[in-house]
C-alpha cells in the first residue's frame, strides 16, 4: 500500500513524478527491444501564478484537481496522465505515431478549454487553459528519455511563446 501511495499524487489523485519515472523506463524498454514507439505531452496551466494570486491556493488546487479529472478522462484507456510538478501534467501515449500524440494532445487542449472554468486574473471572459509540448519517440530518433521530456519542454515554450492554449510539436519535424 506504501509503495503504491508513493507513486500517487495527494491532491490530484492521479500518478506522480516516481511513477512517470518507472512508467517512461519501461515504455523506453520496449522501444529497444520491440520497436514501440511512444510519445510525450507536456502541459502547464496557463497564467497559473495569477490565478492562485487572485483566487487563492484553495480554489487553485480546486483547480488543478478539475484539470487532472479532465486530462485523465479525455486521455484514451492505454495512456496515462501524471502530475509532474506543481501546475504541471505529462501524458504519455504507448504504441503510437507522432500524429496521433499531437491528435491526443489537441483534444486534452480542448477538453481543459471547454470546461469553461473562469479565469478571474485575466478578466470576465477569459478562461482556465493549457500549453501543450509534444515530442515523439522512435527507432533513429531521440536516444533517451530525458531527450524526449526535453524536447516536449521545448515545444511547451514554443506554445507558450506563441500565444498560450496551444499545442506545439518539438521537433517540428515529421516522424522518421
Amino acid at each position: 500500500q506504501l509503495f503504491t501511495q508513493g507513486r500517487m499524487d495527494a491532491l490530484t489523485n492521479i500518478p506522480n513524478r516516481l511513477r512517470l519515472q518507472e512508467d517512461l523506463e519501461k515504455l523506453h524498454a520496449r522501444l529497444e527491444r520491440h520497436g514501440h514507439a511512444y510519445g510525450v505531452a507536456l502541459m502547464d496551466v496557463d497564467h497559473f501564478k495569477k490565478y492562485n494570486d487572485t483566487c487563492g491556493h484553495l480554489a487553485g488546487d480546486e483547480a488543478l484537481k478539475l484539470i487532472a479529472n479532465t486530462l485523465a478522462r479525455t486521455c484514451r484507456a492505454t495512456d496515462w496522465v501524471y502530475r509532474y510538478g506543481g501546475e504541471e501534467f505529462v501524458a504519455i501515449f504507448p504504441d503510437t505515431t507522432a500524429e496521433t500524440v499531437c491528435i491526443a494532445a489537441e483534444r486534452m487542449r480542448a477538453a481543459i478549454e471547454r470546461l469553461r472554468e473562469p479565469h478571474p486574473g485575466l478578466g470576465p471572459a477569459n478562461v482556465l487553459t493549457v500549453s501543450i509540448g509534444v515530442s515523439w519517440m522512435g527507432h533513429g530518433g531521440q536516444t533517451s528519455i530525458d531527450d524526449v521530456l526535453n524536447n516536449a519542454d521545448l515545444g511547451l515554450y514554443e506554445a507558450k511563446n506563441n500565444g498560450r492554449n496551444l499545442v506545439r510539436v518539438f521537433p517540428s519535424h515529421e516522424e522518421n
